[in-house]
């Protein structure tokens, strides 16, 4: 049985990767590793409003950016097209509002670290 043409597969544990039926992604293919983190961080947090202060405090802990506004509207940017190959009908996988990007939730997420916390669980909930 295969996942929906829509369905992300996404890995976060080893090497951070991305697949779907029309193209995949791995950390390898990307020179810089901060479009990586910000999918990465935005997946993980899905369902919530990541502030821009909070995402540019992510990507850049020790302030090293001299216009940090300016950098992650340019990572989100360069995020955004690299994602358009992995739906082509135009569903855009990063949105924003007010002062926040977020992941958008009509994308179903396979997360990797999140289907071993549920067998996790799973084990512990059996055992007791």
């Amino acid at each position: 049985m295969g996942r929906p043409s829509s369905a992300l597969k996404v890995r976060l544990f080893g090497e951070f990767s991305l697949e779907n039926r029309y193209d995949s992604f791995s950390r390898k293919r990307q020179k810089s590793m901060q479009v990586s983190l910000l999918m990465a961080y935005l997946i993980a947090y899905r369902g919530n409003e990541v502030s821009k202060g909070k995402l540019i405090q992510v990507l850049w802990p020790a302030d090293e950016s001299d216009n940090p506004e300016g950098a992650l509207r340019n990572l989100v940017y360069r995020a955004r097209e690299l994602m358009k190959s992995f739906f082509p009908d135009g569903t855009a996988c990063i949105l924003s509002k007010r002062n926040a990007y977020y992941w958008n939730p009509a994308i179903v997420c396979e997360v990797d670290a999140e289907e071993f916390e549920a067998c996790h669980r799973r084990i512990t909930t059996t055992r007791e």
